[in-house]
């Protein structure tokens, strides 16, 4: 998601907007009022650059960039620059942590994943 992390946070500065602000109007443009706390999951994936910036729509862009005082085309552009500093491979390992033991949820019990909807349509579905 390249310079978003960076960018985003700056420009809502420069907006005197809180992150609820920009979530709450976002939803309101793009139509999803009712799906606000969804909304506000993917923003916050943008801001940390964990979204994928050729999965966000041009709508959300265009939205967005309404609220903060930005073009949309500068808004992928941003996206798909490379981040500054990226660490090194052998930087930053990870380590998973098996347990053992008695299951967390009953078998059976897994919860079953939501439907793919608008707002994952704009947010992941790309241009």
């Amino acid at each position: 998601s390249g310079l978003w992390p960076a960018l985003l946070p700056r420009l809502r500065g420069r907006a005197r907007l809180r992150r609820s602000e920009v979530v709450s109007q976002l939803a309101a443009r793009l139509g999803a009022q009712g799906q606000q706390e969804k909304v506000g999951l993917y923003y916050h994936q943008m801001e940390q650059g964990l979204l994928p910036e050729e999965g966000v729509s041009d709508t959300v862009l265009d939205a967005l960039g309404r609220i903060v005082g930005y073009t949309a085309e500068a808004l992928r552009k941003a996206g798909q620059l490379p981040a500054p500093g990226a660490p090194r491979a052998d930087e930053g390992a990870a380590f998973a942590r098996a347990t053992y033991g008695e299951p967390s949820e009953p078998a059976g019990a897994a919860s079953s994943p939501e439907p793919f909807d608008e707002v994952d349509r704009l947010f992941r579905g790309g241009r």
